[in-house]
Order: structure tokens, then C-alpha cells, then sequence
């Protein structure tokens, strides 16, 4: 969010290795919550689309890897940008 402090950069202050301890805590628990509110609002739709893709391209295995390949490009997208719409900086969770 714009304004809130980077996860790069602790805070200044006399105890600032023990809050900056508990910001980490903190923002790692919103990191682990979003992604399981993501994976649990994803799977389904993620899921349909891939069965359609598997009726699509029967027959044509080369066609069905191009377009999973593309809609997992375009999910992973998104999902990234959004991610960034509510947290700055990076989280190990997106490698």
C-alpha cells in the first residue's frame, strides 16, 4: 500500500530489531492469508478452465500446451499484480 513502510527498511527507533521482528511476523501471517484466500478462490475456476482447455484440445496436444501455457502465463500475471495492490516489496511465496 502506498505510504506503509517497505519490508526492506526497519523502522528507526530504540527498539527497533524487536519491532521490526514483529512487523516481519505480522506481514509473513497477511502473506500466508492472502495466498490461501487466493489458492481457495482460484482453484475452482482454474480447475474449469483447464477442463475446458482438455475438451478443446483433445486431440491436439500441441495446442492444448500452447494454451495452458498461455492462461497459466496470464493467471500468474494477474495474480503478481494484484499482489502488489496490497503489499509492497516481494514475499518468498511468490517464487
Amino acid at each position: 500500500m502506498p505510504g506503509s513502510p517497505s519490508a526492506s527498511s526497519p523502522p528507526s527507533g530504540g527498539s527497533s530489531d524487536v519491532l521490526w521482528q514483529e512487523y516481519e511476523s505480522v506481514l509473513f501471517d497477511c502473506h500466508a492469508v492472502y495466498f490461501g484466500c487466493r489458492g481457495q478462490l482460484l482453484a475452482p475456476s482454474v480447475r474449469s478452465a483447464i477442463g475446458e482447455m482438455e475438451q478443446k484440445y483433445r486431440r491436439d496436444h500441441c495446442g492444448l500446451v500452447r494454451a495452458g501455457c498461455a492462461f497459466l502465463l496470464h493467471v500468474c500475471e494477474d495474480e503478481y499484480q494484484l499482489f502488489h495492490q496490497f503489499f509492497q516489496g516481494e514475499s518468498d511465496s511468490l517464487r
